[in-house]
């Protein structure tokens, strides 16, 4: 059996069981029993936007996803496509591991999706390496395992920055979900994406004062047209800052738009800087989901 091992637990998310079940019954109890998914007649989502940061800046925002998520009828299965800002392996890949482990389990891979995806695109790769050092991916497993206890199968997806153009993420969703819909899969399909990051490690400039204010702006013009299902303009609007997840987010927009989504809804929206106090450097957070 392959099994993907945690790259990243201990320092985008807590690195133990305990660790994780305490932050996030900080971000779910409110709303949702821990580790209880409510029977509620709601159709699953058609897919989400989420981010991907350290848990302790962008996991109260992803929270807001996964308890939509849960509090509707469990998909057959989670597609999660993520950026590779290593760049390593291939640019569009798909994982053939069979499990991915992370603190709270090991979370199974669809094998049989993430084989006829593969052979159904000419663009994707089976490579794991892509997958090996990246983390876009793994937070976003932690959830999933919160509210279903590894009682779910995904597919992951991670597509580099060299292929966010329109026509290459339009034939990724839809490769996507004409092979779900071949083999009669309702999917949840989660986009993982950060939104602009600010300050000095960036090469991002909005002059002036109030740049907190302009980015948030800026940004929600780009959830507007992710609201509208329109994956091109949002493609070319995003290339001008420094959302890290425009691939996958456009990708996500075109598959949930074949599946049937009508409309995006923004859940929540806040910066790294309200987290720790930084306006100087910091980075943006959207939780989208589409129904």
């Amino acid at each position: 059996m392959k099994i993907r091992k945690p790259a990243y637990a201990g320092k985008f998310y807590p690195k133990t069981f305990e660790g994780i079940t305490e932050e996030f019954k900080s971000y779910f109890e409110e709303e949702i029993p821990v580790n209880i998914v409510p029977k509620s007649k709601l159709y699953p989502l058609f897919g989400a936007v989420a981010p991907h940061a350290g848990t302790m800046f962008s996991g109260r925002c992803a929270s807001y996803v996964y308890k939509e998520i849960g509090w509707r009828k469990q998909p057959d299965v989670f597609i999660i496509i993520g950026p590779n800002h290593n760049g390593e392996g291939s640019g569009i890949a798909i994982d053939d591991s069979d499990k991915w482990r992370t603190p709270l389990g090991d979370a199974p891979l669809h094998k049989k999706l993430a084989e006829e995806i593969w052979k159904s695109s000419n663009i994707i790769d089976r490579d794991s390496y892509a997958h090996k050092n990246e983390h876009s991916i793994e937070v976003q497993l932690p959830f999933l395992q919160f509210i279903y206890n590894n009682n779910f199968t995904f597919v992951p997806i991670s597509i580099s920055s060299m292929f966010y153009e329109n026509e290459l993420c339009r034939k990724i969703g839809t490769t996507i979900a004409d092979t779900c819909l071949s083999m009669k899969l309702r999917p949840v399909i989660i986009a993982s994406s950060d939104f602009t990051h600010y300050g000095n490690y960036y090469n991002f400039e909005i002059k002036g004062k109030n740049q907190k204010e302009k980015i948030e702006s800026f940004d929600r013009k780009l959830i507007g047209y992710a609201e509208k299902l329109n994956a091109k303009s949002f493609l070319r609007y995003s290339l001008k800052s420094t959302i890290c997840g425009s691939g996958p987010v456009a990708s996500c927009i075109h598959a949930v738009k074949k599946l049937g989504a009508k409309k995006g809804k923004l859940l929540e929206f806040y910066s790294s800087g309200d987290i720790n106090g930084d306006y100087d450097n910091f980075v943006n957070y959207a939780g989208i989901v589409f129904e």
